[in-house]
Parts: structure tokens; sequence; C-alpha cells
């Protein structure tokens, strides 16, 4: 990569003029009209169908009842029809609170149960969604199907008020990252949002030529605006919505579709390493871009699928709480350390410190705390202390254990929790999974302490392999042939 393109990811980007989600969509309408903004299988949307639809779900919506501010649970797949909804409840000033549509039950229920809360739009034949009817203090859910929202639109938008909305109002509620159990939301404000479109739209060039697959989730921060779909659509170009992970039917879209960037897990990256590595009878050399965001990436990963595409490929470490940082990978530093060098605007105040708030000196490990134009300060409806989530001068901690390197950039250690004690021995796991990684017949591995009766806890590691033949002597030979190299 040539050195004024790599400079152009270190700078710093503040917007001229911040603006809500509603006025930059209205620009990009009234610019792209007669242009391909969705294409979902056999369905191609336009930017000026893609308008009216919004128009329409959302004259539906106060049709029903909904009203500015109003939360609105919505639960639904890689569809067209999450971007209708989702725009149209944000248009009319109603707030979604944005949920995997692979949560169960008691996901469900809980988010019901955190919020005031009492409507629900999901996707037809969703057994989850139809099993919920109350929320707290027994509160009636009343259920929006999008098949029923499909046979109630009318072709007269004639009553839609577009609601006025500050910069800092909040859009879309968003679950938060890591969680266990009933998740935490995020409250995602327009300027948040602006913020992170502007920032890496002007630093990964998107333009409205791109074409960007959604393979991930688009209900998730990776996959919708960080970035995703409301990224490619700032910008004029066309998002191609994927719900069937099969490799030979996503090469068939990357070809038909002239695919140019897309975001993708480490899993899924290992998926199609396998799969090229087989051959592929698609063209993909259209893709310019692959980010990799959900879970830590290591050097191999990175260095196969470079080989394999020749395209950039970009690791992402973030936090739906406005966490996010990337590095840049190609031919020219095939093999690096995967490290995260470059933030979206530049002006994140980002420290590492230690057990007692300290910042550490470089090269040192402590936890990543971060401040910045697009992160939050606390979660919605956050009863409880929130101390161990926000430090008292409004810096949001991590939890992750990190060091600073020159070369590198920020390199995650792992979580600040996740040390295996072997008999007062501290073991970090993440060390282990890259080591057992290092195995050429090793595609994935997860490092967890068990607990034992002698030494406290012991290493167990669960791997995907290749070789069904493979057997610890054979990780513990690889191990110690990378220590001795290394």
């Amino acid at each position: 990569m040539e050195r004024g393109m790599r400079m152009n990811y270190g700078k710093k980007l503040r917007p001229v003029q911040e603006k809500t989600i509603d006025t930059w969509l209205g620009e990009t309408f009234k610019a792209n009209r007669n242009k391909t903004a969705i294409v979902e299988g056999i369905n191609r949307i336009t930017y000026g169908q893609l308008e009216r639809k919004i128009n329409q779900y959302g004259c539906y919506f106060k049709r029903r009842g909904i009203s500015m501010g109003e939360l609105v649970v919505l639960r639904i797949p890689n569809v067209k029809e999450f971007v209708f909804a989702l725009l149209g409840l944000i248009k009319i000033g109603s707030i979604p609170i944005v949920t995997n549509s692979l949560f169960g039950e008691n996901e469900l229920k809980g988010i019901f149960d955190k919020t005031d809360a009492s409507i629900l739009v999901f996707y037809d034949k969703d057994e989850v969604s139809l099993r919920i009817h109350k929320g707290r203090a027994s509160r009636q859910i009343c259920k929006i199907a999008v098949k029923d929202i499909a046979e109630g639109l009318k072709e007269d938008t004639e009553n839609i008020i577009e609601e006025n909305k500050e910069l800092d109002s909040i859009a879309l509620l968003m679950l938060s990252s890591g969680t266990t159990g009933i998740p935490k939301l995020v409250p995602i404000t327009h300027r948040m949002i602006y913020w992170h479109i502007y920032g890496y739209n002007q630093k990964f060039q998107f333009t409205s030529s791109d074409s960007y697959l959604a393979c991930l989730p688009i209900a998730h921060k990776v996959g919708l605006y960080s970035p995703g779909i409301l990224n490619v659509f700032f910008a004029g170009g066309k998002a191609v919505l994927c719900s069937n992970l099969d490799c030979d039917d996503i090469f068939a879209q990357v070809e038909k579709e002239n695919i140019t960037i897309t975001a993708l897990v480490p899993t899924l990256a290992r998926i199609w390493n396998q799969y090229l590595s087989q051959g592929c009878r698609y063209d993909v050399s259209s893709i310019r871009k692959i980010i990799i965001g959900g879970s830590l990436v290591d050097e191999s990963l990175v260095t196969k699928l470079i080989e394999k595409m020749e395209c950039e490929v970009l690791p992402l470490y973030g936090a739906t709480e406005g966490l996010a940082l990337y590095s840049i990978y190609d031919r020219s530093n095939l093999g690096d350390a995967v490290g995260y060098h470059y933030s979206v605007s530049g002006y994140e105040e980002i420290r590492i410190i230690d057990e007692n708030g300290m910042d550490v000196l470089n090269g040192e490990e402590g936890e990543l705390i971060i401040r910045g134009p697009f992160t939050i300060q606390s979660y919605y409806n956050q009863e409880v202390s929130m101390k161990d989530k926000f430090t008292s001068d409004g810096f949001y901690r991590t939890g992750d254990k990190v060091r600073w390197d020159s070369t590198y950039g920020y390199q995650v250690q792992g979580r600040i929790t996740d040390q295996i004690n072997r008999s007062g021995e501290k073991i970090e796991p993440r060390e282990i999974e890259i080591l057992i990684s290092e195995h050429p017949n090793i595609d994935e591995a997860v490092v967890v302490g068990v607990e034992d009766f002698l030494m406290g806890e012991r290493i167990c590691a669960f791997i995907m392999a290749a070789d069904e033949k493979i057997n610890l002597s054979h990780i513990r030979k690889c191990a110690n042939r990378c220590t001795a190299t290394g």
C-alpha cells in the first residue's frame, strides 16, 4: 500500500456539519433516486423506491398509534423489511430497540421487562415472537408482523410528518457487546451514527460505485453502521442483503453484484479460506476490502485471506458502546502481528490503565478505556451502579487487557478476568490460543480454565481441526516449536 493512502487512515476527521439520519438520507434519496439501493434475492430496490417504502412504513406505524419517543422492539433478520421498518420508525421519531433475530424467548422477554416497550415488530413465522404476550407489570405486548404491514400499506403517504430531532436525541437502542444473560441497552444518537459514518466513509473511501455485501446481521453495529449498510446508503452505493451463508451462494453474489466491500467474523473468514483453498469458480476480484470483527483475529487468518483474495483485510476491534479501532493489512505487511492502530475519527481519547486507574507505561498491559464523540457515558434506563463500566470522568471501560506497541498498535491480550490460575501461576488463555492456532491443521482454538482439585484450575482447549486424527501430543509439539522459534 502506498504511504499516502496509509496515512489517510491516521487522519483526524471532524464533520463540518453534523446531520440527523433523516437529513442525510433525504440528501441521498434526492441525489440517487434511480440507482439501486438494496438487492435481496431477486428483489432490486432503487433509492426512490426505498424512500417511498420508508414513508409508507412510517405512515403505517403512525396509524397503529406509535408515537414519537415510543420504544418499539424490532426483531427482523437480513431482509429488506428490516431496512423499511428501522428507518420508518426512526422517521416518525419512535425509538427502535434493534434485537438479534436469533434471540430466544428469555432474552426477548428480558428486553420488555427492562423497558417500557409494548410493541414488537417481527418477521413472519417467528414462533418465539408469537409466544411473547406480556412485559413488565403484566403489560400487554402489541405484535406487528411484517406481512401485516405489507397488507396494510397505503399508496398515499400524505400524512407523513417528519418529526424534528436533535442530534443528541436517541435514534435507536442496540444491545451491549459481549454480554451474557439479558443484555444492557446502548443508546445510539443521531450524532454518534453520523460521526461513525463520516469517519469510516472518508477513511475507507466508500463511494457511489461501492457494493456492500451484508453477510453479518444488519441488526449488529458491524453490519449496520460501523461500517455497514448505512455507510453505503450515505455514499449512494448498493447494499446486497445475504441471509444464506453457503459459500457457493455468497461468491455467486460477489461475482454477480461486483461486491467491493464486506464484513466477516473470524469463523466465517476461516470458512471462506477453506472454500477458496479448494478452488473457487467465481470471480471475486471486485472485492477491495474485507473487514473482520466480532472477536479477536490472528495473523495466520489475515495472511491466508490476503493470499487468496488479493485485497485489503481490516481487523476491527470495537464495542457497541462506541469503541472502534482497526488496522490495514495487505501484501506489503503480510505476516505482521495483528494490532489495532487507527481510530475512526482521531478525536477519541484512549488510555491503558492499571488496577488503580493509573496510566501504564508504553508496552505494559492494562485495561483499555476510551472517551470520544461517539462513546456512551451510561446505558439506557440503567438503575444500578456502573462503576465497573464507566470511570468518574466519563471513560468507557472495555474490560479488555491491552498493550500498546509502537509498530502494531493496540494489541489485545484477553479479558481482565479471563486469566487461568494454575497453582498460583497466572496464564493468559489468548496466548495459548495463538500457539495452538499455529498448527497447520487447526482452524480455531478456544482455551478456558476448568476447576481442578489439586491445581485450582487446569487448561482446557476446544479446537476445530481439519484433521480428525490430531491429538494432544501433536498440539504440544507444535506449541513447543513455536515457543522455541518465537
